[in-house]
């Protein structure tokens, strides 16, 4: 009954096809009747599978391997479900070895299919041609089918007239065309024909089983160079327009689509135009005289997305030159622009906020409502109502509305997840809130993945978690580049699959039906109001600088807390934004740029990845955000990489985990514009804020203990409080701290005095005259040489003020390793040029004594960063304890 369906499907598809196309045949009626068949078309145009597939599937029911960005399109996602094609990561985009991994298994699951009796359709290709020449170049599908599968039987098609149609990139000048709007624009010109009256375009497809001579057990470059012949054995074709109308000559304007990228090359050095121009022609082999500065990079050099994802690669090692996306490289002249550093990264990029992102007026920012972030969020959603509550821009705009009915819709997915807790690995987006409050309203508790760890700490967050599903996005994890995930690889739930395969209309109408409850009722209905508030609402991990990660689970009381003292202290209005960037995975992340919004009625607008500087300043201009959460180092990059007025909308720069260098002070204060760098102290385990800066206070050290935290600093060995002034371990308590660590063996993080429970933050600090925290350096990070404890963050903050980091991160860092019965090794990482004698002068201006000098100086490509922007310490002391054989 389905292949029936199916077929009558094709043939109303081929009608449809036929009030615009004139298509002739040859050689199909003369194939067999076989099973397992693999079909290989020359790819033209976007809409050749769908000719291809409507033509031969009433004989050969084929499974057409398509993208994932057009299986996933609405409407057309029903049908290709139903037809059972299969989904390939889209290797136009960049290669990630993710995508790589993902579709190996895609095409072992096509080979499967096809040994089974499957019939299947793939474009050699794998992608849209660049010219009126098919041109594989390296693709590689074929040959892995071939290497594995010698035997399968093969069927070659050559279309050709296709080239010139608006689905083709004849008229966008090799950039694949937006198929929604070519398809508004196909539907347009037949009712402006009045549907049968449209000039018809000549349409040829050769079909022909593969001849004795096809080089099945050949290597890849052989097979490609015969298929390329095959296809292009009638030559190039000639660019072939059809007019839009009936009754008069209407045809595309070519030069329109096609005009040429310029590119001003007057201030771009000489030297950096002649390595790019150097470094296209040994790619293409040609003399470097025939390379222009208007080569479009895919049409005039043929350049697929494997090669492009290598001129990222050389962008990076020459040029040092990491912001960039693949879209990008369009041009030769761009690409100069790009390695000049001043490609402005509004190109091709949205410039302005998405519709529905401004508001005449909103409700204010409140303290959340409700003892549980579930009530909380409910509450807020009901008070917000249709106001904005987040947005980036992959996503758009959500209002709170929007937001409450997606949590809803994914929490009946999550629901049927096994277990208490699932994981979550997402970036900073609008979907990451979605997803957790998705997992909090299934009466689940999120586990946030740090992607960083890497495959042994990964397994260790398993092993503690007990976790059996990560919920991620296969679109991030393209991006990720060379992230090793290990077993992790094994667990992971895509989102994109959820929508397509879990999530359809009963599942939205009943979140909408369920989205009309109040808050009171919702929770009841969901079994959600006995939720006790000492119950962990997230479960996050230490970032592993200094130890194998710990679990944290923070309760909702924690969080609640810490989200009711942070809007105490810095004073939100209505029509404040905030800019979210850091990993959710990151407790300032989750708690303050993920839960706080969503609970509070904040304004928010994310992107993915804060290491992107350029593209953030531009995102803080586009939203025109007023606060500004993140690391010294992230801050410092954008005002790196940004130009003063795009920073004029923001009030506040709010940083924590690192020491932000005076210099950022000093760039915060020339904005002129009233903006304010609130310095903070957080940690993990803290939910994360234990102290800030006031906004109407001077600044002092890391501010004033948080409304509902109590700090004291004491001695580290009897305990006993300190007088003002003098250092000593910093304790703290509060409703925003933590009740311990997950695993039975877990460290005990608290201390009891005078019968009560303080957690032991293992920092050292003092308490100055004025009730504020000064830091003094880490418990863990001091190193005894001669009977006196060396505070290696304060050597590491005096080099950083003399070496301050850049857009690539940290300039210095300072580590030790301690030896039995031996000086220790205090060492200095520098990827900047400097001597050690020149950082022992700059710590004895600084008051340091002779006997904290540094005696070892390790000169590296980089300083090595956590996922959270911190230095990863825990590498470098294993670098250093590698090297002079210390275990």
């Amino acid at each position: 009954m389905k292949h029936f369906f199916c077929c009558l499907l094709a043939f109303i598809v081929r009608c449809l096809l036929s009030l615009r196309y004139r298509i002739k045949v040859n050689g199909y009626k003369q194939l067999p009747n076989d099973k397992g068949v693999l079909f290989l078309p020359n790819h033209p145009a976007e809409i050749d599978p769908v000719i291809v597939a409507s033509l031969v599937y009433s004989r050969f029911p084929v499974r057409p391997l398509i993208t994932e960005p057009m299986y996933n399109l609405p409407i057309l996602n029903s049908v290709m479900k139903w037809i059972n094609a299969i989904p390939v990561p889209d290797m136009e985009q960049g290669f990630s070895p993710y995508k790589i991994r993902r579709m190996e298994k895609v095409l072992d699951s096509t080979i499967n299919g096809l040994k089974k009796g499957d019939n299947v359709l793939l474009y050699p290709s794998g992608g849209l041609q660049r010219s009126g020449l098919e041109k594989i170049k390296g693709a590689s599908a074929v040959s892995n089918i071939l290497e594995k599968y010698p035997d399968v039987k093969i069927v070659l098609i050559r279309t050709r007239g296709l080239w010139g149609s608006s689905f083709s990139t004849a008229l966008s000048r090799g950039i694949t065309p937006d198929v929604g709007t070519v398809v508004l624009q196909a539907i347009k010109v037949l009712l402006k024909n009045l549907i049968f009256f449209a000039p018809r375009r000549e349409v040829t497809l050769e079909v022909k089983p593969a001849p004795s001579d096809f080089p099945r057990t050949a290597d890849k470059m052989e097979l490609n160079s015969w298929m390329e012949n095959w296809y292009n054995q009638a030559g190039e074709e000639p660019l072939s327009l059809k007019s839009y109308s009936f009754y008069r000559t209407d045809l595309p304007d070519v030069e329109a689509f096609g005009a040429e990228i310029e590119v001003d090359l007057s201030d771009i050095p000489l030297e950096v135009q002649q390595k790019v121009l150097s470094e296209f022609a040994r790619m293409v082999d040609r003399p470097v005289e025939e390379i222009k500065d208007s080569d479009l990079l895919t049409e005039d050099l043929g350049l697929d997305s494997l090669d492009l994802s290598d001129v990222l690669v050389w962008l990076d090692e020459i040029f040092d030159v990491q912001d960039v996306e693949i879209t990008e490289l369009v041009s030769v002249g761009k690409v100069m622009e790009i390695a000049a550093g001043r490609s402005g990264a509004s190109n091709g990029e949205i410039d302005r906020a998405p519709k529905g992102w401004a508001e005449i007026s909103r409700p204010s920012v409140e303290k959340p409502k409700g003892k549980t972030i579930q009530e909380a969020f409910l509450n807020n959603a009901d008070r917000m109502g249709s106001a904005v509550a987040c947005a980036d821009e992959n996503r758009g705009v959500l209002t709170y509305k929007k937001v409450k009915i997606g949590a809803l819709v994914l929490a009946q997915v999550i629901s049927k997840m096994p277990g208490k807790k699932v994981g979550v690995m997402l970036p900073s987006t609008a979907g990451v809130g979605v997803v957790a409050l998705g997992c909090l309203l299934a009466g689940k508790i999120p586990v946030m993945i740090n992607w960083t760890l890497g495959p042994r700490n990964l397994q260790h967050v398993i092993d503690l978690t007990g976790i059996t599903q990560v919920i991620t996005s296969s679109q991030f994890l393209d991006k990720l580049g060379n992230v090793e995930l290990g077993s992790m690889d094994d667990i992971l739930v895509f989102v994109e699959d959820m929508r397509s395969n879990e999530i359809g209309i009963r599942q939205k109408l009943y979140a909408i039906w369920q989205s009309f409850f109040s808050a009171e009722a919702l929770l009841k209905k969901l079994d959600l109001e006995n939720i006790n508030e000492d119950e962990p609402a997230v479960i996050l991990f230490t970032s592993g600088s200094e130890s194998v990660p710990k679990g944290v689970p923070l309760s909702h009381s924690n969080l609640l807390t810490n989200i009711c003292d942070g809007i105490q202290v810095i004073p939100f209005k209505s029509t404040d934004t905030l800019y979210g960037f850091l990993p959710p995975f990151h407790s300032f992340g989750f708690t303050i740029t993920t839960m706080l919004p969503l609970t509070t009625g904040l304004k928010i607008a994310y992107y993915p990845n804060p290491t992107e500087s350029r593209r953030l300043a531009r995102g803080i201009h586009m939203w025109r955000c007023t606060t500004v959460c993140g690391t010294p180092s992230f801050v410092t990059g954008i005002f790196k990489a940004s130009d003063p007025e795009q920073l004029t909308s923001v009030r506040y720069f709010i940083t924590g985990a690192e020491k932000a260098p005076d210099e950022l002070f000093r760039k915060v204060e020339a904005l002129s514009v009233g903006a304010k760098l609130i310095e903070g102290y957080g940690i993990t385990e803290c939910a994360p804020i234990l102290t800030m800066n006031y906004p109407d206070r001077d600044r002092c050290g890391v501010g004033w203990p948080a409304p509902q935290s109590e700090v004291k600093v004491v001695d580290m060995d009897t305990h006993e409080p300190l007088p003002v002034g003098k250092r000593g371990l910093i304790i703290a308590r509060g409703g925003n701290i933590f009740k311990g660590y997950l695993g039975d063996d877990a460290p005990n993080p608290f201390l009891k005095i005078d019968g009560d429970l303080w957690y032991n933050t293992g920092d050292l600090g003092i308490i100055n005259e004025n009730g504020a925290i000064s830091l003094a350096g880490r418990l863990k990070r001091f190193v005894k040489v001669a009977g006196e404890m060396i505070s290696l963050p304060a050597m590491e903050d005096v080099l950083i003020d003399r070496w301050p980091g850049d857009d690539d991160g940290p300039s210095v860092a300072v580590e030790a390793i301690e030896r039995d019965g031996e000086r220790p090794i205090l060492a200095i990482f520098s990827r900047v040029t400097l001597s050690l004698d020149e950082a022992n002068e700059t710590l004895k201006k600084a008051g340091f004594s002779n006997v904290g000098r540094l005696n070892h100086h390790e000169e590296v490509e980089e300083i090595p960063l956590l996922g959270t922007g911190k230095t990863n310490h825990r590498a470098l002391k294993t670098q250093l304890a590698q090297k002079y054989g210390v275990s």
